[in-house]
């Protein structure tokens, strides 16, 4: 669902949830008004993803490069969790509940790749940054497919 910012650091490198299902009761979505929710929760995430400042980084990044680098796919991480967390919150309707667990849990997965290529930045690890960033993208993506297969507009493109 964020693979846009997944990708983008990606590309720069190629130079160089529980269940997921409500907890809180109240009345499940319709289709409808889980995909209003949803969109709405990640058109929200994607503008505040749009505003971080991602540097180049260089074909044989710096130290300085990668902190810088690690700095951005940190804000990125603690605002996707927060999207997480939204998303989690949804009570989708009955017969998307499980798609739905499984998909936010993929977009939770794909954060803990991003968690592994920030640490890698941190260490001076370019290839290891490179293989965590690639393996988050592959998890976004399988998130992203599955938002799309749940009717979701905005979280299947963003």
């Amino acid at each position: 669902m964020r693979k846009t910012l997944i990708a983008l650091m990606v590309a720069m490198t190629a130079g160089v949830a529980g269940c997921g299902s409500s907890d809180g009761g109240g009345a499940r979505l319709s289709q409808e008004e889980f995909v209003q929710q949803a969109d709405a929760i990640c058109s929200d995430a994607e503008k505040k993803q749009d505003a971080i400042d991602v540097p180049s980084i260089s074909a044989s990044p710096s130290d300085e490069e990668l902190d810088k680098f690690a700095d951005a796919l940190d804000q990125g991480v603690a605002l996707t969790r927060d999207q997480i967390d939204k998303l989690r919150a949804l009570n989708p309707p009955e017969n998307a509940d499980a798609a739905w667990g499984k998909t936010v849990d993929q977009l939770d997965a794909s954060m803990d790749e991003v968690d592994k290529a920030s640490a890698a930045a941190r260490d001076g690890d370019a290839p290891g940054l490179a293989k965590s960033l690639n393996d988050a993208s592959a998890k976004a993506e399988t998130a992203t497919q599955s938002a799309e297969a749940l009717g979701l507009k905005v979280c299947s493109n963003s």
